[in-house]
């Protein structure tokens, strides 16, 4: 039928797509890009067609030929901010951080009113070009906005909540924290509001700065903390990361009960969040509930597929229950989940290690050893740094020494019975 309907209209783009499809579905990757470059010959300037293509591209892993349809695309549609986002994105796959941020930049060029490209390249810019480059950015559309500028309908606040971020992570944590205050103070509520209150709530309970209420003697600032959360709350009684934060709040004053109350309001708004279930877990264990505080920890590792601190802080606990065998299990899937392009784990590497030696394992240990001396010497990001080296170095070191003297234990222990 779609044969027959393009035999009498050659541009009916749904009978194309029945067509590459029909490919598709039938494993004929060549058939399939053939039938959507005939389609683009027929209508050159539909964009449900060229975004068919490119999967067809990326389907097949051709990355050169992806990169150039994005291209394409991006001159033919430039209001389609997602293509752009996603060139860019290609680039950096790529390993062309230039090429990432001028389409970015040019982008930006094209919609200085769009925030989601402003926020991407800010991003960016943390990420490829580092904090200063992020800040000097974030000043020139916070500046275009209170100048009334081409940029006028862009939301500054979020710019001003990243700022005050960086700020905090370079170590400026008064001005971070005025950067908050300034943003918060009179507001009306709305989740903006909110979301820059949890945050100043965080830099202060992190922080221990001056409390300042009026009547209140100076100190921990974790009164103040408390409020904005309780206010925060009474706004949006589910809101997971202010019940995340009360609750770790909770648990640092020896308050369990109280955090399990907000962790299983967390837990109904955001089921699948990792973090949740690990302080759940602290939680229970701090309730004396072992048992419980380990089926949270297994469900962790589960949601954060198998990410490294997750890993660790369960392959810790199962270690404290004296059950090395199932540490060693979640170890070693969380090393069998790193990304090939990147180097091993060395705290991952570094309990694997102790759980040889807590197994008597001597020859795991010795492996062990090795690996964690290749993973310090690997390439990649922040490996095969002089610094990165000397530490695996020395923990590769330690670990070879607490296989010594445990081996020797084993020897005494054995001549003792013996004698």
């Amino acid at each position: 039928m779609a044969q027959g309907v393009l035999r009498d209209m050659p541009a009916d783009v749904p009978a194309h797509l029945i067509l590459i499809a029909d490919r598709m579905n039938a494993g004929d990757t060549a058939g399939a890009r053939a039938r959507a470059d005939a389609a683009l010959e027929a209508v050159p300037g539909n964009e449900e067609l060229h975004l068919t293509r490119l999967a067809l591209f990326e389907q097949a892993g051709d990355t050169e030929a992806a990169g150039a349809a994005l291209r394409t695309m991006a001159g033919l549609f430039p209001d389609n901010a997602g293509i752009r986002l996603a060139l860019a994105r290609w680039h950096l796959r790529a390993g062309d951080p230039d090429g990432a941020e001028s389409t970015l930049r040019a982008a930006r060029d094209h919609a200085p009113a769009d925030p989601e490209i402003a926020h991407a390249l800010v991003l960016f810019l943390i990420e490829q070009r580092g904090p200063e480059a992020a800040l000097a950015e974030i000043g020139r559309i916070t500046a275009q906005e209170a100048e009334g500028g081409a940029a006028g309908s862009i939301d500054p606040r979020p710019f001003r909540r990243l700022r005050a971020g960086l700020l905090f992570d370079q170590g400026d944590r008064a001005g971070a924290i005025a950067e908050l205050r300034a943003l918060t103070g009179g507001v009306e509520p709305s989740d903006e509001a909110r979301a820059s209150q949890v945050m100043l709530a965080r830099m202060l309970a992190e922080t221990g700065a001056p409390d300042e209420t009026p009547g209140e003697a100076p100190g921990k600032a974790l009164g103040e903390a408390r409020r904005l959360l309780d206010a925060v709350l009474a706004g949006d009684p589910g809101l997971p990361e202010a019940l995340r934060l009360r609750a770790r709040l909770a648990l640092d004053a020896g308050e369990p009960g109280q955090a399990i109350i907000d962790l299983r309001a967390a837990e109904s708004g955001a089921p699948d969040d990792p973090e949740i279930m690990t302080l759940m877990a602290l939680a229970h264990d701090q309730a004396g509930s072992p048992a419980l505080a380990g089926q949270r920890l297994a469900r962790a590792v589960e949601l954060s597929r198998q990410a490294p601190g997750t890993s660790l802080r369960y392959a810790r606990f199962l270690m404290r229950e004296n059950r090395p065998g199932p540490a060693e299990s979640v170890i070693l899937s969380a090393l069998r989940a790193t990304p090939e392009d990147q180097p091993e784990d060395l705290d991952l590497l570094d309990m694997l290690g102790r759980v040889h030696v807590a197994r008597g394992n001597w020859s795991g240990a010795a492996e062990t050893a090795e690996r964690i001396r290749a993973s310090g010497a690997a390439s990649g990001t922040a490996a095969g740094t002089p610094e990165r080296r000397a530490e695996a170095e020395a923990r590769a070191e330690a670990l070879e020494l607490a296989s010594l003297r445990g081996q020797d234990r084993t020897l005494d222990g054995t001549e003792a019975g013996t004698g």
